[in-house]
């Protein structure tokens, strides 16, 4: 998996977000957690905080502080029956 390999502090999120697409799966869906891949996986943009910096003379810098939402979706194997 790809995200075992990441050096930055965005890996312990990124990776407990399998793990919880799994068990939410499994609770919410009744699905078999042995069959499961994720099908799909992509990040989309989310809110952004807007916060100001003083500057010199009375002025103010504007800071933009993105979010993103990720989405993972999984699917279960289906066994093929000779």
């Amino acid at each position: 998996m790809i995200l075992f390999w990441l050096s930055c502090q965005t890996y312990d999120i990124n990776i407990d977000n399998p793990v919880d697409a799994i068990a939410n799966a499994e609770n919410n869906h009744s699905l078999d957690v042995d069959r499961l891949y994720i099908d799909e996986a992509y990040v989309g943009k989310n809110m952004v905080m807007k916060r100001w910096r003083p500057r010199a003379r009375g002025r103010a810098a504007k800071i933009l502080k993105p979010f993103s939402q990720i989405t993972i979706i999984l699917k279960e194997k289906i066994q093929k029956e000779d």
